[in-house]
């Protein structure tokens, strides 16, 4: 049986989503995670890609400047491993690979692009570990900038998942064009919206739904007034359905 290391480790974990880059940065003692910094920034890497296909090399300059800082910080921290993951733009961008040869290159960084189920089960373990509620019936959400997952789960195992091609980015420049933006405009989206979800068989029993990543963190963050992200003030905020 392998041993559990007694001295703590310094790991280091680089979400690269459609919207924002998220880093988190943790030390691990007896298997346990104490948090030392956690930071997320709005990139948009993914601008564009749903209509173009590619990324862009403005968006790319904005994700190397991002992932430079981050890699500082992860040195000044004394971070030991890292583990970065790209998701939906990453995914979908024809010229995903030269953003990560110039990440690789430029940074000594590899990002390993996963696929929508591995996105969806990476969200189910951390509320799960978070919950530490075997008992509870919930329902994960995380709304990114290309791509939506619902994950439906109980006692530590998934009952049912989804990832929709539902985003913040992907659906504003697919419907939102005007400025202000037409009620049309809005109705249309809003159609689409319930399209993609219904391919999703929602749980009829009570359940607690719990929100992650990015959007779920800005709405947090207008609804308690908070000019820049406050993780201890964010995690475990309820949402109300009038906010």
């Amino acid at each position: 049986m392998k041993s559990v290391p007694t001295s703590p480790e310094r790991v280091a974990s680089i979400d690269i989503g459609t919207n924002t880059i998220l880093l988190l940065i943790a030390e691990v003692r007896r298997g346990k995670l104490n948090t030392l910094l956690d930071r997320e920034t709005i990139v948009q890497l993914g601008e564009g890609v749903h209509k173009t296909g590619v990324l862009s090399e403005g968006a790319m300059q904005r994700g190397f400047q991002t992932l430079k800082e981050y890699l500082k910080q992860c040195r000044e921290i004394g971070v030991e491993k890292i583990f970065a993951a790209g998701t939906s733009a990453l995914r979908e961008a024809k010229n995903s690979d030269l953003f990560l040869q110039r990440v690789k290159e430029n940074y000594g960084l590899s990002i390993d692009v996963i696929s929508g189920e591995e996105e969806a089960w990476l969200s189910f373990l951390a509320v799960a570990k978070d919950l530490n509620d075997r008992e509870r019936s919930f329902l994960v959400v995380d709304v990114g900038g290309g791509s939506t997952e619902l994950i439906h789960g109980k006692d530590n195992e998934i009952l049912q998942w989804t990832s929709l091609p539902l985003g913040i980015v992907r659906f504003s420049e697919r419907f939102l064009l005007s400025d202000p933006v037409k009620e049309a405009e809005w109705k249309v989206m809003a159609e689409e919206i319930r399209k993609q979800l219904s391919r999703f068989s929602f749980p009829r029993e009570p359940l607690s739904m719990i929100s992650i990543g990015g959007t779920g963190t800005a709405l947090a963050s207008v609804e308690l007034g908070l000019e820049k992200f406050i993780a201890e003030k964010i995690h475990r905020f309820v949402l109300t359905r009038e906010a």
